[in-house]
């Protein structure tokens, strides 16, 4: 993308959706932090010999082994992926575990250092996470990268805690005023024939909200860039 400013894209979906393939359309070389372990298999089948380099960063979800050197390891690959000149894009696949990584790291730090075990972070205590998250987020753009957020979703429920039926992006309570584009995915199964298409809709803009509402089908990331006005 010539003459193209760095641009931070916010995708939420459900699983399997095409969240990753449509990160692996993005300006190469691409750079994909997985905590998903998805990354790799599509990055490896469907996008075969493209400059795509894939990280993995699991969380345990049984505690058998602890979230701070989870974070330390990202952080530490994250600062030498912005510092890479050749990087043009990097993907976090999804944002919405390493938000739980970066929460459970702090938590975790939190009860070593005050010798209190505790069940949850108090509210006040948030504010270095968030802080935390939103300069992981910032500095992509602060050093011309292509910044990819994938989420997943998460039903929504009222004051009396029962279903809406409505769905909202499972992400860090800052990414929509840190994203310049904002996006959902859904697979549909192609009419009359086998597989499934993906739908792209723009749900936020900063570029140019006339296009706000408008849905691709099976878009690549320039399509989208395009569509938004770049």
């Amino acid at each position: 993308m010539p003459n193209q400013l760095p641009i931070i894209v916010a995708i939420s979906g459900e699983p399997k959706s095409g969240k990753t393939h449509f990160a692996c359309t993005a300006p190469q070389p691409i750079r994909i932090f997985d905590f998903d372990r998805g990354s790799i298999f599509v990055a490896e089948s469907k996008f075969v010999g493209q400059n795509i380099t894939v990280s993995q960063h699991f969380l345990d979800l049984w505690g058998k082994e602890k979230t701070q050197p989870i974070w330390k390891d990202f952080e530490t690959q994250y600062k030498a992926a912005l510092k890479d000149p050749e990087i043009a894009t990097i993907v976090i696949d999804t944002a919405t575990q390493l938000w739980e990584v970066v929460r459970l790291a702090h938590f975790e730090r939190v009860q070593i250092e005050s010798g209190v075990s505790r069940k949850r972070l108090q509210p006040v205590e948030y504010a270095e996470p968030n802080s935390l998250m939103a300069a992981v987020i910032k500095a992509a753009t602060s050093t011309g990268k292509n910044l990819i957020l994938t989420h997943y979703i998460r039903e929504v429920y009222d004051d009396e805690g029962k279903r809406t039926g409505r769905y909202e992006p499972d992400q860090f309570k800052g990414t929509n005023g840190l994203a310049d584009i904002i996006l959902t995915i859904e697979s549909v199964r192609k009419k009359g024939q086998t597989g499934q298409d993906a739908l792209v809709t723009i749900q936020g803009n900063r570029f140019d909200r006339d296009v706000i509402g408008a849905t691709l089908t099976n878009p690549t990331f320039q399509d989208v860039a395009t569509a938004a006005g770049l």
